[in-house]
């Protein structure tokens, strides 16, 4: 609020003026389930509706207008002809005699050749163990909310962090030099440590 922000407000349930909560949508020309797509159209929202001078709580992402992969692979996509495409190397219309092999069945002809075996496990045993971490309470969110705005702000500044270890399993205490606020990783270094905003159970600038 205090770095010249001029979009729309709304009250919290403490009366606050805070920044209205944006939302974006991005379409795709055809259905999809690439990974590389996917991101594409999740970053071109970013670039286009954040306001890089606020910090970030939540974003939320919604896919709609969504089907089974089986049945994708029988979506017929037009395509606008012209006079100078090179259609030698279009695809070939699926055949409804001979099927294509499902994506499923597809993958599971490579599985013994996975390289990150007991990857799944090790993922499991990390969500485990970050589930003994506390959820903060809506309002103890706010106060860090506030307090990581104001910390962006006074750069560099003095900082007491309390947040959960994930190595160690337990709340820790820092004092450190906050020097940099990442809005796109969500992260703050202190003292040349990088801590995640989701690590956090307090941060306190130190006068």
């Amino acid at each position: 609020m205090k770095q010249g922000y001029q979009g729309a407000l709304a009250t919290d349930y403490y009366g606050r003026a805070l920044p209205k909560h944006d939302h974006g949508s991005y379409n795709f020309e055809r259905y999809t389930d690439l990974q590389s797509r996917l991101f594409k159209g999740f970053k071109e929202i970013y670039q286009r509706q954040v306001n890089l001078k606020m910090l970030i709580r939540k974003i939320t992402v919604v896919a709609s207008d969504v089907m089974p992969a089986k049945e994708a692979d029988w979506v017929q996509v037009s395509q606008q002809l012209d006079l100078f495409a090179d259609f030698t190397q279009a695809e070939t219309s699926k055949s409804r005699a001979h099927p294509a092999m499902p994506r499923a069945e597809r993958a599971a002809q490579f599985m013994p050749f996975v390289a990150l075996t007991g990857y799944e496990e090790l993922l499991a045993q990390k969500a485990e163990v970050r589930s003994s971490q506390r959820i903060l309470a809506s309002d103890e969110q706010e106060v860090l909310d506030q307090a990581l705005v104001q910390v962006k702000e006074d750069l560099p500044v003095k900082v007491r962090v309390n947040y959960y270890d994930w190595k160690k399993e337990k709340e820790v205490e820092l004092i450190g030099t906050a020097g940099k606020v990442s809005e796109l990783d969500q992260t703050l270094l202190v003292s040349g440590q990088k801590l995640d905003f989701g690590q956090f159970y307090r941060v306190e600038i130190l006068k």
